[in-house]
């Protein structure tokens, strides 16, 4: 999987976008009629944490979803309402970098709780490919991973 890089907002939502992601994922969202552009946005910061799009999306309301969120107090998901990048395809060793370093950025990442990723994409180091012990060690170390 190449890496993907998703504008999904900045002081607006852009809803096409986050569309080309979740046609990607093969999934859908039922948006709530009525909800502003910020909110919308927030709600999608929430969701992508546990991927609870299509099958997996609860039947709240936008509203009673933020609400939640916010009691839980997950008020990260708050702060996309400026400029808001969504990349897909990267190592986790990167986004725990990007998370590290967080003064001025607000994250949201995919939860390996409550999230299945037993058919997860591994991303692969390019150092790997002219040395084929390392990438079979590795090939094993990631299906080990995956069991």
């Amino acid at each position: 999987m190449s890496a993907q890089i998703y504008l999904i907002g900045r002081p607006a939502f852009d809803i096409e976008a986050f569309l080309l992601f979740l046609a990607g994922q093969a999934s859908d969202w039922r948006r709530t009629p009525g909800a502003t552009g910020p909110e919308e946005l927030v709600e999608v910061a929430g969701r992508i944490c546990y991927m609870s799009f299509g099958d997996r999306q609860s039947p709240r309301e936008n509203s009673t979803y933020l609400k939640n969120l916010i009691d839980l107090g997950h008020e990260s998901v708050l702060e996309h309402v400026s400029w808001t990048f969504l990349l897909e395809g990267i190592s986790r060793a990167l986004t725990h970098q990007l998370v590290r370093h967080r003064p001025g950025w607000a994250y949201s990442q995919l939860s390996q709780q409550y999230y299945d990723e037993a058919a997860t994409a591994f991303v692969m180091p390019e150092e790997l490919r002219d040395n084929q012990a390392a990438l079979s060690e590795w090939r094993n170390a990631v299906e080990q991973s995956r069991a």
